[in-house]
């Protein structure tokens, strides 16, 4: 580990945000998370590097640095390879010294340097690379020149780091919801960015709607093969939840991967229904009463944020609640002919039987498996 002190460093504020002359007033950033995509990064990254970097590594070869400027003035600078350590929820079992891949990560909760010691009074820069692009996080909220007896969470800090680290790493994803004309097609079609799908599928399915090359989702849909869908269900067994469930849902698992249409159609049959029931019971168990579909929803995005708290998080408890409200639980009507495969539709019998597809079976799995990790 790189680690280098100085002594006496000058005040910083934070980023200036406005420009101004001399005398006008402008606005200043005493916290943030800003990425090499902004221009603000290289206009702040350049001053960083002049003030604490520069005299001990060049430019080109720096990845990554952490400064704790500290309330005497002093400074710890770390740089390169220092050890991170991040909180994941894993979609899979793990065995220590496994190599995890980004296809197996549900979320990171938090990040934290385990060798490295922050005080409650310091001001954190830190500066990470994540493949080809970088982010920058700053915190200078415990600056005794602007407040007086401000100390660091350091919990909530950690909390921080993580939400910026997974940003950069899972950052397409964050784009495609606030994609205004991708995200709405994709959604209308049931596909919610799954935790199953995070990490490669969806951004692969996302390809195909932003080519319109909807011809090739049978191509997609090959991967979800028996082996596929084993590695995603085979823990679905450890919450009690599931296990009350598991000869109705094995039954639905096994019509699916039966490949063919009346195996679709018996899974969407089959499973549609747990979905309400796995947490219409649960609803019941803390309220006693059986819920309103309006409750059942809200009940399941309250589950989802308190597993996915963090800012920003994988879980996207809020969008899940738009597509159960959507999608999941939509109402149909026979003077419009709007009959769109959902809860509702298959439980009277309006649903129409070209709606019973592959895409929509593996649906049902997908929405089965988002609920296992909201419990």
């Amino acid at each position: 580990m790189i680690h280098h002190r100085i002594e006496n460093t000058i005040d910083i504020t934070g980023l200036s945000l406005t420009a101004g002359r001399k005398g006008e007033k402008v606005k200043v950033a005493v916290k943030g998370f800003i990425t090499s995509n902004e221009k603000l990064f290289f206009t702040g990254i350049r001053d960083i590097y002049s003030i604490f970097l520069q005299q001990f590594i060049q430019l080109e070869e720096c990845n990554q640095f952490l400064i704790l400027r500290h309330k005497d003035k002093s400074a710890d600078i770390y740089i390169n390879d220092f050890k991170r350590l991040l909180r994941c929820i894993s979609k899979c079992k793990l065995i220590p010294r496994q190599l995890v891949k980004k296809t197996d990560i549900a979320d990171i909760v938090a990040l934290e340097f385990p060798n490295i010691k922050i005080s409650k009074t310091d001001a954190i820069i830190f500066c990470m690379r994540v493949g080809w692009k970088f982010g920058l996080y700053f915190n200078f909220t415990a600056n005794p020149n602007l407040t007086r007896g401000i100390e660091l969470d350091l919990s909530q800090i950690n909390y921080e780091l993580g939400y910026a680290y997974r940003f950069l790493l899972f950052e397409e994803e964050h784009e495609l919801i606030k994609n205004e004309e991708l995200y709405p097609k994709m959604l209308s079609d049931g596909w919610f960015p799954f935790i199953e799908l995070i990490g490669a599928d969806y951004k692969e399915l996302s390809n195909l709607y932003s080519y319109q090359w909807l011809d090739q989702i049978d191509g997609f849909l090959k991967k979800f093969d028996k082996g596929r869908i084993n590695k995603m269900t085979k823990s679905w067994w450890s919450k009690k939840q599931f296990q009350d469930k598991r000869k109705l849902i094995e039954a639905g698992i096994s019509a699916f991967l039966q490949d063919r249409n009346s195996g679709y159609i018996n899974c969407i049959n089959t499973l549609y229904p747990q979905i309400e029931g796995i947490m219409g019971f649960e609803f019941y168990k803390a309220h006693g009463k059986k819920p309103s579909f309006k409750k059942l929803k809200e009940y399941i995005r309250n589950r989802a944020q308190n597993k996915f708290f963090s800012k920003g998080s994988l879980g996207f408890p809020e969008y899940f609640y738009e597509f159960l409200d959507k999608d999941v639980f939509q109402n149909f009507d026979l003077s419009t002919g709007k009959i769109d495969l959902a809860r509702h539709s298959l439980t009277h019998g309006y649903a129409k039987q070209e709606d019973f597809t592959k895409v929509k079976a593996l649906q049902a799995l997908l929405i089965l498996n988002q609920i296992f990790f909201y419990l």
